[in-house]
């Protein structure tokens, strides 16, 4: 009778056991549901790091969508590559210079540009011939920059393309007002680490920007 009774008292107390399982079971999952949550905003947060300057002081900053660029960055990128890419001199081939610049300028627009720029240089009476021509680009001002597409901007830049020969040293004054495309690059450009340009190069290409296209600046649609 007594095992009778104890058998009984067990299978009574079965059900609560699954239920009070069931129940410990239930509020752990939630708990991790609930850490996991908050884990995955921890991660997907753009935590502040710390970055020293040349002076010692350190500095935080935060991650930035890699579509992203500042106005100065655009700015300073679009002032170095075009007067890296449009001041010769005898000291640096011409030819150095055009194949450097195709790192930071798209590749299916490089070969109309430098066209287009060595024909209008050579249009200015230096008898078709490039040989002892030195320029120098002087911008004037670079606009804000206007975004027309994720990861794409366009300036407007006003300068003079100073050119002349070592024997005409007054030379020539060249307009060179244009509406400048560029856009942003998901990894770095590589370039010759033998190159004796690479210093400049460095510079530039750490922005990850290209120019995509250049437009006079009267023109109506240029993206």
């Amino acid at each position: 009778m007594q095992l009778l009774e104890k058998t009984k008292f067990q299978y009574q107390l079965f059900p609560l056991f699954v239920l009070t399982t069931l129940g410990i079971n239930a509020i752990a999952l939630l708990m991790l549901m609930f850490h996991g949550k908050l884990l995955d905003q921890v991660k997907n947060k753009n935590n502040p790091t710390l970055v020293q300057l040349e002076d010692g002081r350190a500095i935080a900053v935060t991650a930035t969508d890699h579509q992203e660029r500042t106005p100065k960055t655009i700015r300073r990128f679009v002032g170095e590559s075009l007067t890296f890419t449009l001041t010769w001199s005898e000291s640096i081939p011409l030819e150095n210079i055009w194949n450097a610049s195709q790192t930071f300028i798209n590749p299916d627009f490089h070969p109309s540009f430098r066209q287009t720029t060595e024909k209008t240089i050579l249009g200015k009476s230096f008898q078709g011939n490039l040989k002892g021509i030195n320029t120098a680009l002087v911008v004037q001002s670079i606009s804000q920059p206007e975004q027309i597409a994720p990861g794409k901007w366009k300036v407007k830049v006003l300068a003079n393309l100073l050119a002349f020969k070592n024997s005409d040293t007054q030379g020539q004054v060249i307009p060179w007002n244009q509406i400048v495309v560029v856009q942003a690059l998901d990894n770095t450009p590589e370039i010759d680490e033998k190159s004796s340009l690479k210093s400049a190069l460095d510079r530039l290409i750490d922005t990850k920007l290209q120019i995509a296209k250049i437009c006079e600046i009267e023109a109506q649609t240029c993206n």
